[in-house]
């Protein structure tokens, strides 16, 4: 999305935005093939800083760190003939200045919330709640960092739930829940919430029957989609039959078939990021294999966008948002817009709730079986006017 952005700035001779990812995780593979390598952040001391030997660090020697911090930057500031040592160099000399001149930003801004009691309150690990108050130092400090289009990722695992999967599910949603109320309060508090979008991902669908204590890998799941500006209280696409022998079951386990495409949901948000229509291609190179009416519009998931639609529409109009619209190009927005991508590893609650059923075939195509399954539901479908994707290759 940031790169489709910046070459619409360059083509239209704007001035590029200030953008910025940040991975809040050791996980920066979602990052994988972008033109910008991602800032990170550790989730318990925030922006790390070169603090040279373990000696020096406990006699607090300054001095010692500081000579070994430019033979550092002496070293990696060298021409390499090998191209993998230039690369290293340079990956070094851009983490050190990064570190610096975030640290320095990031000294002294302080939260209105009590982060370090919310932690000691998680009843599983306090890493996602530690993950989103570094989040709030990042975009409290927006002014300073010059931020006008961010990423954030913060991460929360151990959802592979093939046992114990209510015990396991309810503690995760209690740390869950915790961290985002924290984390709202604090954007409240700091007139951000506006401006900032949380979307939760996944890996994959779990199965609606059970293994013995918990539940096995499957397809179809759900995401959901919150912010200041989010139109909430919504579900998006077509709610299942939560049955085995149901039209939206694949196999005897309950593996759900998606109504929704991935691109279904990144299609709005890419627009309320800033792409403009005319390089959604760019950022969803497969949104043109889907139907209109599986990608969801921008009136009905963003309230600046319902509301502009209000004001727009001829006088004596009625406008509904609808499952889908035509996004026209619109002019560069340089106000401040947050996208926290919240990744949850291997988690569905497509036995309990059907928010977003996700079209994954890009990196999960189906099995040929899979794939035939998939047409006779696509058949039957179209033989009652309900419109589906192509299926993907079989593999």
């Amino acid at each position: 999305m940031m790169a489709a952005v910046q070459r619409d700035a360059t083509a239209r001779g704007a001035t590029p935005l200030s953008m910025t990812p940040y991975s809040i995780t050791a996980n920066k593979y979602i990052f994988r093939g972008a033109e910008t390598e991602p800032i990170l952040i550790d989730a318990a001391e925030g922006m790390l800083t070169y603090e040279g030997s373990a000696t020096a660090l406990r006699a607090g020697n300054a001095a010692e760190k500081n000579r070994s911090l430019a033979a550092l930057k002496a070293l990696v500031g060298a021409e390499a003939a090998s191209l993998y040592a230039q690369t290293w160099n340079g990956a070094v000399r851009s983490a050190l200045a990064d570190s610096e001149r975030i640290s320095r930003k990031l000294a002294g801004v302080g939260l209105s919330q009590d982060w370090a009691a919310a932690a000691a309150r998680a009843p599983t690990s306090s890493s996602t709640v530690k993950q989103f108050m570094q989040a709030s130092l990042i975009i409290a400090s927006h002014a300073a960092l010059e931020a006008e289009r961010d990423v954030l990722l913060v991460e929360m695992d151990g959802f592979d739930t093939h046992s114990d999967v209510l015990e396991t599910t309810e503690a995760k949603f209690q740390t869950m829940d915790l961290a985002f109320d924290t984390f709202v309060r604090e954007m409240k508090a700091i007139g951000m919430w506006d401006k900032v979008t949380l979307v939760g991902i996944s890996d994959f669908g779990r199965t609606l029957t059970t293994n013995g204590k918990g539940t096995d890998h499957a397809w179809g799941g759900n995401y959901f989609l919150f912010g200041g500006d989010v139109r909430g209280g919504l579900i998006h696409g077509t709610f299942p039959e939560l049955r085995v022998d149901g039209p939206d079951s694949i196999s005897s386990t309950g593996q759900m078939l998606p109504t929704t495409p991935w691109e279904g949901l990144w299609r709005p948000l890419a627009v309320w990021f800033g792409v403009d229509e005319s390089r959604m291609v760019e950022v969803l190179p497969n949104v043109h294999q889907f139907p209109p009416t599986m990608l969801l519009n921008m009136s009905s998931v963003f309230k600046s966008a319902a509301a502009e639609a209000l004001m727009t529409a001829p006088e004596g109009s009625v406008v509904v948002p609808v499952a889908s619209q035509d996004i026209p190009g619109r002019a560069l927005n340089h106000s401040t817009r947050i996208a926290l991508i919240v990744l949850l590893l291997v988690l569905s609650l497509a036995f309990a709730a059907a928010l977003i059923h996700i079209w994954r075939h890009q990196r999960f195509p189906c099995t040929k079986r899979c794939a035939e399954l998939y047409d006779e539901r696509v058949t039957s479908r179209k033989s009652k006017s309900r419109v589906g994707p192509s299926p993907p290759n079989a593999t």
